[in-house]
């Protein structure tokens, strides 16, 4: 339920915090937890068993005892430290297998192998501690974690220790939170949208160079839009294609005259590229005219132009009138 609940927070809420506190454990405790839970299902024991010793005349004194101490399962304190150890230790090897196997190494993949990892573990584990004996098996001293600091927080000789163990917990914690917040929160570095015109070939391949410039008036002609989202997440994009009459001078451009062609709409998964092939039938006429597409993320406003779009592009065409 922790792990299916887990993921759900880190993959679908987008609440920073929320998503740092879930992604914490499942990333950098719960793996390696589980890996020692099948490798070490016993509680901790130390025994301590003498030898025995003798008495000798010649050397008027006793033999030294001989001690023998045997330890089985791992300390709480051990285990607690190894968990966190091994899960970031798992990382790499998470990494690799990904590779190999052609997954990129991303949030999605990275909780995916988890999960399964941890699945596997908590199997195994499950039926290495059904054969071991009850009173042997190891399980969370929680009421005596609840006791003991009880008699920290109340008793007034550990108050100082308490102090001190408690911010040093502190310090372990906030650093365990500042490396979590690299992995369970996605880090995107620089976030773009590449916007490309080009025309499809007959082979139905994609070619960006050599645009047309020459249109005629109500015959259709196709181009080929490419919209490229780095932008980390899911995007909604809008394109609006205008042919417009221009005027330049001073170094500025002012549209007299416009004509939307066309507008399309899609939405485009992070780190992929959306191929959107268009027909446009220009009736306007003339030459020098600009072929202005314009990319909007979301809907496109009311009045779309070069200033207020998010990317854009254009070529200069010549429209003749149809014969």
């Amino acid at each position: 339920m922790y792990l299916l609940l887990s993921i759900s927070f880190v993959m679908y809420v987008n609440d920073t915090v929320i998503r740092t506190l879930i992604g914490l454990p499942l990333i950098l405790f719960v793996p390696g937890y589980t890996l020692l839970l099948a490798l070490y299902p016993h509680r901790h024991v130390v025994k301590e068993q003498v030898d025995g010793w003798t008495l000798d005349d010649d050397l008027e004194g006793s033999v030294p005892v001989n001690r023998f101490v045997s330890e089985r399962g791992l300390s709480l304190g051990t285990r607690l430290a190894l968990s966190f150890g091994l899960s970031l230790g798992l990382l790499a090897p998470l990494a690799i297998v990904l590779s190999v196997l052609g997954f990129a190494f991303t949030l999605e993949t990275l909780l995916g192998s988890i999960s399964v990892f941890i699945l596997i573990t908590l199997v195994v584990g499950s039926i290495r501690r059904r054969a071991v004996a009850p009173e042997d098996r190891f399980v969370l001293p929680i009421e005596a974690w609840f006791s003991h600091v009880s008699s920290a927080l109340f008793n007034a000789d550990t108050k100082v220790d308490s102090a001190l163990n408690l911010a040093l917990a502190i310090v372990v914690i906030i650093s365990m939170v500042g490396f979590a917040y690299a992995l369970a929160v996605p880090n995107y570095g620089e976030q773009y949208t590449e916007f490309s015109l080009g025309t499809q070939t007959a082979a139905g391949q994609f070619k960006f160079t050599g645009y047309p410039t020459q249109f005629e008036q109500g015959v259709p002609q196709e181009l080929v839009v490419a919209v490229s989202n780095q932008e980390g997440e899911n995007t909604k994009y809008t394109v609006v294609v205008e042919l417009q009459r221009v005027e330049t001078g001073d170094g500025s451009v002012q549209v007299i005259e416009r004509e939307e062609l066309t507008r399309f709409t899609g939405s485009v998964e992070d780190g992929q590229t959306w191929y959107q092939d268009h027909e446009l039938t220009p009736t306007m006429t003339g030459e020098d005219l600009r072929l202005s597409y314009m990319l909007y993320k979301g809907d496109a406003p009311a009045a779309p132009s070069t200033e207020n779009a998010y990317r854009n592009l254009f070529i200069w065409v010549t429209v003749d009138e149809s014969t």
